[in-house]
This record gives C-alpha cells, sequence and structure tokens, in this order.
C-alpha cells in the first residue's frame, strides 16, 4: 500500500472513490500514467458536496494486476 498526499492542501480523494483508478500526470499533462487502485482516505477536507481527504491509501497497479492476471488497458 501506498500513502499519497495533496501537495497543495486540497482534495486527494472523495468518500466513495474507493476501487476507483490512481494516476500521474507526466510530460506537462500530455499523458497520464497508471499508478494503482484507492483504497482509504485520511486527512478530512471539504470537497465540494462530499467529504473526502487529502491523503489517500492506494495499492499499487502493478502489484495488483499480476496477482489477478489483469492488464492495464488504455483509450
Amino acid at each position: 500500500m501506498v500513502r499519497a498526499k495533496s501537495v497543495v492542501g486540497g482534495c486527494a480523494v472523495a468518500h466513495g472513490d474507493s476501487g476507483g483508478p490512481v494516476y500521474s500526470y507526466t510530460n506537462w499533462y500530455d499523458d497520464v500514467a497508471a499508478q494503482g487502485i484507492a483504497s482509504a482516505v485520511s486527512k478530512p477536507v471539504a470537497c465540494g458536496g462530499l467529504d473526502g481527504g487529502r491523503v489517500i491509501v492506494f495499492s499499487r497497479v502493478w502489484d495488483v494486476a499480476p496477482a489477478f492476471g489483469a492488464y492495464v488497458q488504455t483509450h
């Protein structure tokens, strides 16, 4: 599991995002890279209409995909 924090103090994840994709921007925001699957939220902050957190806990995609025989697909 990986723990990451929003460096600008905003919302990194909202309640209900568990199981969703975690990605990072690359190449000056032209592309994204798969990082993992959202699992938990902490450090509460307001996220518009939903409560969320500035800290996200997620499993790394390169650990999970092989364990289940899965592939990462992008469009």
